[in-house]
């Protein structure tokens, strides 16, 4: 189902006219509704944002471990960006286990078991990682 399916906003019923960001909302994964930018929440908004910068959507596994690691690297830096943008936008901070979630909520379950540790506690390293600048050239950024 597309955007175009519904027509209308879910709250308003503005005609659905392919201009602004309109969301999609689901319920147990399936398409029941879209929102208009006017009816959207600072949350539900928030929420697309960090959905879109972190689902994956491609359904293949790649070849190589160091192939898995460097796709979790990236996902994590953009979800540390989306989650800074948003900390900035809002004044709110947000826990690093809620980065962590939002990187393995967008992951294929191929992903899950590619360690020999939980996922989470792969990822929350990664993410630390990055946050103190360790991950990167030159080592940590805090003095």
């Amino acid at each position: 189902m597309t955007a175009t399916t519904f027509a209308k906003c879910t709250r308003c019923q503005k005609k659905y006219r392919s201009r602004g960001e309109w969301n999609a909302v689901y319920n147990a994964g399936i398409m029941t509704g879209i929102l208009c930018p006017a009816c959207q929440t600072p949350e539900e908004n928030a929420e697309a944002v960090i959905n879109q910068a972190t689902t994956f959507y491609g359904t293949t596994q790649p070849a190589q471990p160091a192939d898995v690691a460097e796709l979790l690297v990236n996902r994590c830096e953009k979800a540390v960006r989306k989650f800074a943008e948003l900390a900035v936008d809002t004044g709110i901070s947000f826990p690093v286990s809620d980065v962590v979630k939002s990187v393995i909520d967008g992951l294929p379950a191929v992903y899950l078991k590619a360690f020999d540790q939980p996922l989470a506690d792969v990822l929350t390293g990664i993410v630390q990682s990055i946050l103190d600048g360790s991950i990167y050239e030159g080592g940590s950024t805090n003095a």
